[in-house]
């Protein structure tokens, strides 16, 4: 493979990477959040239990609503902004009503509430980690040290490290028959859409 195919490769991948965050808006009106984003796209999406494959079935879809075929550029197994994104369309579809916009970011940013990982924004980065930058002449997101903060919450989740409420993942209860850690992520979410939002869809 020539070198200039390579740069054309990785463009395209960036553009993608940058069509993802178009739809979660990563750029907000006091904050923006493309260090958070890199990182969920650089996971693995990784499931344990049945039937969470389809989530990675999901996310994989959404690659092919991009512009460009990104089957022999692109060919990394499903990433956790992939993911995450298409639970936010499953939110939206969900709980949306005739007539209102479609609002994936919404959903999106309210599960990265739940979760924690919404505290982490590019200037969180930037105030927290000045004094490691001037130290090591790296930027927040080169540094291994601050991404580590991401990955826990990451881990968290994909190991299904909550509790049995599922509080310190996306979909947290306040109360529930089923130990959260063991039910899969469609069921999570249609039970936290039945308790915060009254309404619930079986669709899959």
């Amino acid at each position: 493979m020539s070198r200039s195919t390579v740069i054309s490769s990785n463009q395209i991948i960036d553009e993608y990477f940058c069509w993802l965050c178009k739809i979660i808006q990563v750029e907000q009106k006091n904050k923006s959040y493309w260090i958070l984003a890199r990182r969920l796209f650089d996971r693995q999406f990784e499931w344990f239990v049945l039937n969470d494959d389809n989530r990675c079935e999901d996310g994989m879809w959404i690659r092919e609503r991009f512009d460009f075929d990104l089957t022999d550029i692109y060919q990394e197994h499903c990433n956790m902004l992939e993911v995450l994104i298409a639970l936010a369309e499953r939110f939206d579809e969900t709980v949306q009503k005739a007539g209102e916009q479609i609002a994936t970011h919404r959903y999106f940013w309210e599960m990265m509430d739940n979760c924690g990982l919404s505290r982490y924004s590019d200037s969180w980065f930037s105030d927290k980690l000045a004094g490691y930058k001037r130290i090591s002449g790296k930027i927040p997101g080169e540094t291994g040290w601050d991404t580590c903060l991401i990955d826990r919450i990451i881990d968290k989740i994909i190991n299904r490290e909550y509790d049995r409420l599922g509080n310190g993942g996306l979909f947290p209860l306040r109360k529930s028959k089923k130990d959260q850690r063991k039910v899969e992520l469609w069921y999570q979410l249609s039970e936290y859409i039945n308790e915060n939002y009254s309404i619930i869809d079986e669709k899959r």
